[in-house]
């Protein structure tokens, strides 16, 4: 399931958090899930699509939306977000995320 939702049992996140550490061999503790964003390319936003098309072309040259992602110990994704337009920068879309929060 993609929701923060998954983290709310403390009893879960030890669980999750154990197996982290053995499948890393004790070097991260602690650790419930990893995360990281990915800048998506799409089609030039049209107008009448957005108020502002040009939020949507990232530095790296190209139009995008920002997913941000978590994955769990088994590598599979628990989490997702692709709220925000290419040129947000990671650390802005993940503090307004659900997860973020």
């Amino acid at each position: 399931m993609l929701s923060p939702e998954k983290f709310a049992d403390p009893g879960e996140c030890d669980k999750i958090a154990r197996t982290f550490r053995q499948r890393n061999r004790g070097w991260i503790d602690n650790c419930i899930g990893a995360v990281d964003g990915l800048a998506v390319k799409i089609h030039k936003p049209l107008n009448r699509d957005t108020r502002n098309p040009k939020q949507f072309y990232n530095r790296k040259g190209f139009f995008a939306v920002i997913l941000q992602a978590a994955c769990d110990r088994d590598r599979r994704f628990v989490w997702g977000s692709i709220q925000c337009p290419g040129a947000t920068h990671d650390a802005t879309a993940f503090s307004i995320s659900n997860l973020g929060r």
